[in-house]
Protein backbone atom coordinates (compact mmCIF):
# COMPACT_ATOMS: atom_id res chain seq x y z
CA UNK A 1 0.00 0.00 0.00
CA UNK A 2 1.53 3.33 -1.02
CA UNK A 3 1.98 6.33 1.21
CA UNK A 4 0.33 9.15 -0.71
CA UNK A 5 2.39 12.30 -0.18
CA UNK A 6 0.47 14.56 -2.53
CA UNK A 7 -3.06 14.45 -3.87
CA UNK A 8 -3.71 15.67 -7.38
CA UNK A 9 -1.42 17.90 -9.38
CA UNK A 10 0.36 20.63 -7.43
CA UNK A 11 1.93 23.74 -8.94
CA UNK A 12 5.31 24.79 -7.58
CA UNK A 13 7.28 28.01 -7.97
CA UNK A 14 9.49 30.23 -5.84
CA UNK A 15 6.53 31.67 -3.93
CA UNK A 16 5.06 28.33 -2.87
CA UNK A 17 5.76 26.86 0.56
CA UNK A 18 7.57 23.53 0.12
CA UNK A 19 5.70 20.33 1.01
CA UNK A 20 7.42 18.62 4.00
CA UNK A 21 8.19 14.90 3.68
CA UNK A 22 9.40 12.65 6.50
CA UNK A 23 13.04 11.82 5.77
CA UNK A 24 12.49 8.27 7.04
CA UNK A 25 10.22 7.65 4.03
CA UNK A 26 12.91 8.63 1.55
CA UNK A 27 16.30 7.86 3.01
CA UNK A 28 16.22 5.09 5.61
CA UNK A 29 14.41 1.92 6.49
CA UNK A 30 13.48 -1.03 4.33
CA UNK A 31 13.64 -1.03 0.52
CA UNK A 32 11.26 1.49 -1.04
CA UNK A 33 10.06 3.03 -4.28
CA UNK A 34 9.49 6.75 -4.83
CA UNK A 35 7.17 7.53 -7.73
CA UNK A 36 6.03 10.86 -9.16
CA UNK A 37 5.12 12.59 -12.37
CA UNK A 38 6.49 16.02 -13.21
CA UNK A 39 6.11 18.70 -15.84
CA UNK A 40 8.39 21.72 -16.17
CA UNK A 41 10.16 24.04 -18.57
CA UNK A 42 12.71 25.12 -15.97
CA UNK A 43 15.37 23.74 -13.65
CA UNK A 44 15.07 23.15 -9.91
CA UNK A 45 15.00 20.70 -7.03
CA UNK A 46 11.97 18.42 -7.11
CA UNK A 47 12.77 16.81 -3.73
CA UNK A 48 15.53 17.93 -1.38
CA UNK A 49 16.81 16.91 2.06
CA UNK A 50 19.16 18.68 4.46
CA UNK A 51 20.21 18.80 8.12
CA UNK A 52 18.19 22.00 8.83
CA UNK A 53 14.69 23.17 8.05
CA UNK A 54 14.20 25.07 4.78
CA UNK A 55 14.79 28.78 4.68
CA UNK A 56 17.67 31.14 4.20
CA UNK A 57 20.04 29.23 6.45
CA UNK A 58 22.92 27.37 4.76
CA UNK A 59 22.76 23.71 5.81
CA UNK A 60 25.97 21.87 6.68
CA UNK A 61 24.75 18.82 4.72
CA UNK A 62 22.28 18.69 1.85
CA UNK A 63 21.05 16.22 -0.73
CA UNK A 64 18.95 17.18 -3.74
CA UNK A 65 17.26 13.76 -3.93
CA UNK A 66 16.01 14.44 -7.45
CA UNK A 67 16.47 17.63 -9.47
CA UNK A 68 16.38 19.07 -12.95
CA UNK A 69 19.84 20.46 -13.67
CA UNK A 70 20.84 23.39 -15.86
CA UNK A 71 21.21 20.86 -18.68
CA UNK A 72 17.50 20.09 -18.37
CA UNK A 73 18.28 16.51 -17.40
CA UNK A 74 16.83 14.77 -14.38
CA UNK A 75 19.62 14.05 -11.89
CA UNK A 76 19.93 12.03 -8.68
CA UNK A 77 22.97 11.99 -6.36
CA UNK A 78 25.23 8.93 -6.38
CA UNK A 79 27.43 9.89 -3.45
CA UNK A 80 28.71 13.07 -1.84
CA UNK A 81 29.26 15.46 -4.72
CA UNK A 82 28.40 13.12 -7.61
CA UNK A 83 25.25 12.74 -9.67
CA UNK A 84 23.85 10.24 -12.07
CA UNK A 85 21.04 10.33 -14.54
CA UNK A 86 22.05 10.75 -18.16
CA UNK A 87 18.42 11.05 -19.15
CA UNK A 88 17.15 13.11 -22.03
CA UNK A 89 16.09 16.60 -20.96
CA UNK A 90 12.81 16.62 -19.00
CA UNK A 91 12.24 20.39 -19.03
CA UNK A 92 10.27 20.19 -22.28
CA UNK A 93 6.82 21.00 -20.84
CA UNK A 94 5.62 17.39 -21.17
CA UNK A 95 4.68 15.08 -18.30
CA UNK A 96 7.43 12.65 -17.24
CA UNK A 97 7.12 9.54 -15.07
CA UNK A 98 9.95 9.28 -12.50
CA UNK A 99 10.68 6.28 -10.26
CA UNK A 100 13.56 5.80 -7.83
CA UNK A 101 13.87 2.28 -6.41
CA UNK A 102 16.04 2.04 -3.29
CA UNK A 103 17.32 -1.32 -2.01
CA UNK A 104 19.88 -1.21 0.78
CA UNK A 105 22.96 0.49 -0.66
CA UNK A 106 21.77 0.77 -4.26
CA UNK A 107 19.21 2.77 -6.15
CA UNK A 108 17.79 2.67 -9.66
CA UNK A 109 16.41 5.62 -11.60
CA UNK A 110 13.67 5.18 -14.19
CA UNK A 111 12.38 7.97 -16.42
CA UNK A 112 9.32 7.34 -18.59
CA UNK A 113 9.55 3.60 -17.99
CA UNK A 114 13.21 3.29 -19.04
CA UNK A 115 15.95 2.29 -16.62
CA UNK A 116 18.48 5.12 -16.68
CA UNK A 117 20.99 3.68 -14.24
CA UNK A 118 21.39 1.45 -11.19
CA UNK A 119 24.15 2.53 -8.82
CA UNK A 120 25.64 1.92 -5.40
CA UNK A 121 24.61 4.71 -3.12
CA UNK A 122 25.59 5.96 0.34
CA UNK A 123 23.15 8.39 2.00
CA UNK A 124 24.79 11.05 4.17
CA UNK A 125 23.82 10.98 7.87
CA UNK A 126 21.72 13.63 9.60
CA UNK A 127 19.40 14.66 6.77
CA UNK A 128 16.36 15.05 8.99
CA UNK A 129 14.41 17.56 6.87
CA UNK A 130 13.03 16.72 3.44
CA UNK A 131 10.54 18.49 1.20
CA UNK A 132 9.10 18.65 -2.30
CA UNK A 133 9.59 21.88 -4.22
CA UNK A 134 13.00 23.16 -3.08
CA UNK A 135 16.47 22.02 -2.10
CA UNK A 136 19.93 23.30 -1.30
CA UNK A 137 22.31 22.67 -4.19
CA UNK A 138 25.68 24.23 -3.35
CA UNK A 139 28.33 21.60 -4.07
CA UNK A 140 26.19 19.57 -6.49
CA UNK A 141 26.88 19.51 -10.24
CA UNK A 142 24.74 21.14 -12.94
CA UNK A 143 22.89 23.45 -10.54
CA UNK A 144 22.69 27.02 -9.38
CA UNK A 145 24.07 27.71 -5.92
CA UNK A 146 22.03 27.90 -2.72
CA UNK A 147 18.34 27.17 -2.30
CA UNK A 148 16.80 26.31 -5.67
CA UNK A 149 13.03 26.06 -6.05
CA UNK A 150 11.27 23.76 -8.50
CA UNK A 151 9.01 25.56 -10.97
CA UNK A 152 6.46 23.27 -12.55
CA UNK A 153 3.91 20.65 -11.62
CA UNK A 154 4.23 17.47 -9.58
CA UNK A 155 1.53 14.84 -9.24
CA UNK A 156 1.19 11.32 -7.92
CA UNK A 157 4.00 11.70 -5.37
CA UNK A 158 3.97 8.38 -3.52
CA UNK A 159 6.32 6.16 -1.56
CA UNK A 160 5.84 2.40 -1.70
CA UNK A 161 7.39 0.39 1.10
CA UNK A 162 8.84 -2.19 -1.26
CA UNK A 163 11.34 -2.16 -4.09
CA UNK A 164 9.57 -2.33 -7.44
CA UNK A 165 10.78 -4.61 -10.19
CA UNK A 166 11.39 -3.27 -13.68
CA UNK A 167 8.10 -4.89 -14.73
CA UNK A 168 6.20 -3.00 -12.00
CA UNK A 169 7.77 0.29 -13.12
CA UNK A 170 6.77 -0.40 -16.74
CA UNK A 171 3.23 -1.36 -15.72
CA UNK A 172 2.83 1.86 -13.68
CA UNK A 173 4.25 4.00 -16.49
CA UNK A 174 2.06 2.40 -19.15
CA UNK A 175 -1.07 2.94 -17.03
CA UNK A 176 -0.27 6.62 -16.28
CA UNK A 177 -2.69 8.85 -18.20
CA UNK A 178 -1.19 11.32 -20.65
CA UNK A 179 2.36 9.98 -20.42
CA UNK A 180 2.65 7.45 -23.23
CA UNK A 181 2.68 9.29 -26.53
Amino acid sequence: MPIELMLGSQDFDRSRTPLPIASSLLLTGPPSTLRLRLRTRRTGVVIGCQNTDTGTQRPARSLPVVYVGRSGKLLVPTSAGGVDGPSAPVNDGAWHHVVIVRTGSSQSLYVDGALIRSIQYAIPDGLDYCQAGIGFTTGWPDTNLGWVAFTGQIEGLRVYQQAWTQEQVMRDWSSSPGLRQ
